[in-house]
């Protein structure tokens, strides 16, 4: 996983956001999914390059500490995942 947004252990204001990763691949990405706090979030996945894919999705923060999992799957099924915190605080 390339660039997870926010930084992992950043601190960020709370409010409006975009969570978003990106992941390189031999082969391409059929899916990248992004969750918060265990909730599936809606996501947009873009081809950025030869072997780059992107996945952002807008949301909305409360104060406090966050998870987001990033979950990869390429065309051929193979699956790869990443997970980091922030924190929202004002």
């Amino acid at each position: 996983m390339l660039l997870p947004r926010p930084e992992p252990s950043s601190r960020v204001a709370p409010g409006p956001l975009v969570v978003e990763a990106r992941a390189r691949g031999d082969v391409p990405i059929a899916q990248m999914r992004l969750v918060l706090n265990g909730a599936a979030l809606p996501t947009t996945l873009e081809h950025r390059g030869e072997a780059t894919w992107r996945a952002h999705a807008p949301i909305s923060v409360a104060p406090g500490s966050h998870v987001v999992d990033a979950v990869v799957v390429d065309t051929d099924g193979r699956t790869g995942s990443y997970r980091w915190h922030f924190t929202a605080a004002p």
